[in-house]
């Protein structure tokens, strides 16, 4: 390993380190309230589920959803509980099961409304003149019959959202209850089921657009510099350019609906169509261009019943970026990775059906149509196969390369779309207490390819097949690089675990796979056991400074000495640590994955700015250091500076 190279990575990260614990208040001497303000819960009555009363208007309030199991949270700070310790009540509410309120960190209460089924909710503030409470936020069941406001009761407003207009935001968008307005007819704020999604409604009818019809999407543009090239190949500079245009739309809601009777039945239909360009620059130019149909699926929910049907992203797991027991979807890594998970995540065909008990939540999921990851084989710098290319070797060796390959050919094959081919999953889970736990299992593809060399079986499958004639067969053949990639199925069995131990948020995962590929150092693939686990905990603390770490070990059963990059036992450890400013505008962010087996690891320190609810813009580095022979290693030469801007509507 440069021993340069990885003090200069290690100074810069150091750098990063100093100026968020330096420039701004530490973690333990940040500014905060003497005395925080004290809340009581109280059940309401009627269409109101929980009234919290407080002895003065607190700063923020944040709320938003969970799943698996569905929740609905909602955060106060700074705030505390007049009563100590963890209060459960009771819900008379059939769609609720039940309400719990706890000091979430010094400055902050937590209230999670624990629900059998995903719900849309109305948080209201209400401004009080009694002696024990100045000011109270009612938590209304927005699918039952809901009153038209009385003029003493305010929504919670938002500074991003426009009367009249459906708002996006990020998803950790601070809404502040204001003081009471003298207008006699105050606006409402609907709090979605989608924490992103916020739409304003007043007695003026034309407020929602026809049908409660909601738009929404993002632009996004992103440049990346490499700053150590070790060869004239590597790619210099990379560009991105994303759009994607989101609607949702609720057949038959109007704003009147909003205050009808709906019962537990809910339906939406949603769709999206994104733009995505990804240019690789270089001695030869590569770049991938697609228009294509995003997210389309169709929701529908009858208590106790859920179903979602159509193209959409399912998240199993509990853990972050590494999540073994995250498989149903495919990943987009053309740039390794780098970007986060859910970005990664591309959208399958799929059914899932949810049932929601009493005792614990059953899912089914089938997926018709196999689709892959993308990737590149070779040619870029994140590619699949990128700094393994010298280890080709031919099985023709007295049979000169043909003039026309570059780079060693690849055939592809992927599994017939038909019905039979299908992947499926079933997951259970439960809440015990404060605990979340869940247990799935699924028969899938893989999403990444069993690489073989051409032999006359593979040769002879291909040709059966119709997948290569005799005349291309014969051109692999003799060419001395020729690779055939296929796709092979898998059972996978997981288990999640999510908790609290005081102030810190504890969460793990598990998969045992009975048949995973892996690459050999022949440059084609076999398949093992393998058990991997991810443990973690995470603290918040007041003044906002996150703190996550996670270990990882993975076990690869039947060890063999020509698998390439994994050792028989395999630890390692990621995680971040992040500082939010000025309620949360500007963020200081360290994310880090690093091997304990290989000393190599992937930091990534970035800093993010939002100068209000639509624009949001990022500069950052990924720096990668580790001997050639890791997974990480073989892209040390890919060290990059970045900018991204995006817009969010």
């Amino acid at each position: 390993m440069n021993n340069v190279t990885k003090r200069l990575h290690k100074q810069v990260a150091l750098l990063c380190l100093c100026c968020a614990l330096c420039f701004f208040p530490s973690l333990a001497g940040a500014a905060s309230p003497s005395e925080p303000p004290n809340v009581a819960l109280t059940i309401g009555n009627g269409n109101d589920i929980v009234i919290l009363s407080i002895s003065s208007e607190p700063e923020q309030v944040h709320s938003f959803t969970l799943s698996s199991p569905d929740r609905y949270v909602l955060d106060l700070y700074p705030a505390t509980l007049q009563k100590k310790g963890l209060l459960s009540l009771d819900s008379p509410h059939p769609g609720i099961r039940g309400i719990r309120a706890a000091r979430h960190t010094s400055q902050t209460v937590r209230v999670v409304l624990d629900l059998h089924q995903p719900e849309d909710f109305l948080t209201l503030a209400k401004p009080q003149t009694c002696e024990k409470s100045t000011y109270d936020i009612v938590i209304m069941y927005s699918p039952q019959k809901t009153d038209e406001p009385s003029p003493s009761k305010q929504a919670l407003n938002s500074t991003s959202l426009q009367p009249t207009a459906v708002s996006r935001g990020p998803a950790t968008a601070t809404s502040e209850p204001q003081p009471a307005s003298s207008q006699s007819e105050p606006s409402i704020l609907l709090f979605s089921a989608d924490p992103t999604t916020h739409i304003a409604a007043s007695e003026t009818k034309p407020s929602l657009l026809p049908d409660s019809l909601e738009l929404g999407g993002f632009v996004e543009l992103k440049a990346a510099l490499n700053t150590r090239r070790a060869n004239s190949s590597q790619i210099p500079q990379t560009f991105r350019n994303r759009i994607r245009l989101e609607g949702k739309w609720s057949p038959g809601a109007t704003p009147e609906d909003m205050f009808q009777q709906v019962g537990d039945h809910d339906v939406f239909l949603l769709a999206s169509v994104q733009s995505d360009y990804l240019r690789f620059k270089s001695n030869q130019t590569t770049s991938d261009s697609d228009l294509e149909l995003f997210e389309a699926y169709m929701h529908w929910s009858r208590n106790p019943w859920e179903v979602r049907l159509g193209r959409q992203r399912i998240r199993w797991g509990k853990t972050d970026e590494v999540s073994p027991v995250d498989n149903l979807n495919p990943e987009d890594l053309r740039e390794f990775l780098l970007p986060d998970r859910e970005d990664r995540k591309i959208p399958n065909w799929m059914a899932r059906v949810r049932y929601f008990s009493e005792k614990m939540t059953l899912e089914g999921v089938f997926i018709p149509f196999f689709e892959p990851s993308r990737f590149a084989y070779f040619g870029t710098d994140w590619s699949l196969l990128q700094g393994i290319e010298d280890l080709v070797t031919a099985p023709t060796p007295a049979v000169s390369p043909h003039p026309l390959y570059q780079q060693p050919a690849v055939l592809e094959q992927t599994p017939h779309r038909r019905f039979t081919n299908g992947d499926w999953g079933l997951r259970v889970s439960k809440t015990r207490g404060n605990m979340d736990m869940a247990a799935s299992y699924l028969y899938a593809w893989q999403k990444l390819p069993h690489i073989q060399g051409f032999t006359p079986d593979a040769m002879e499958i291909f040709e059966r097949n119709g997948v290569l004639s005799q005349s291309s067969s014969f051109q692999a053949w003799n060419h001395p690089a020729a690779l055939a990639a296929t796709f092979r199925r898998i059972n996978i069995v997981g288990l999640e675990l999510e908790t609290t131990l005081a102030q810190f948020g504890l969460r793990g995962e598990a998969a045992y796979f009975d048949r995973k590929t892996l690459h050999t150092i022949n440059l084609d693939s076999t398949e093992k056991p393998v058990l991997q686990y991810v443990l973690g905990v995470d603290y918040l603390s007041a003044n906002e400074w996150y703190l996550n770490i996670q270990f990882g070990h993975q076990v690869i059963f039947q060890h063999d000495q020509d698998l390439l990059f994994w050792e028989k036992n395999d630890f390692s450890v990621n995680g971040e640590i992040s500082r939010a400013f000025w309620r949360g505008n500007f963020e200081t962010v360290f994310r880090y994955h690093y091997n304990l087996v290989d000393d190599a690891y992937l930091l990534r320190p970035f800093i993010v700015v939002r100068p209000d609810g639509n624009w949001e813009f990022t500069l950052g580095a990924d720096l990668v250091e580790g001997p050639k022979s890791s997974i990480l290693g073989r892209f040390r030469d890919n060290d990059r500076f970045y900018v991204n801007i995006k817009y969010i509507f």
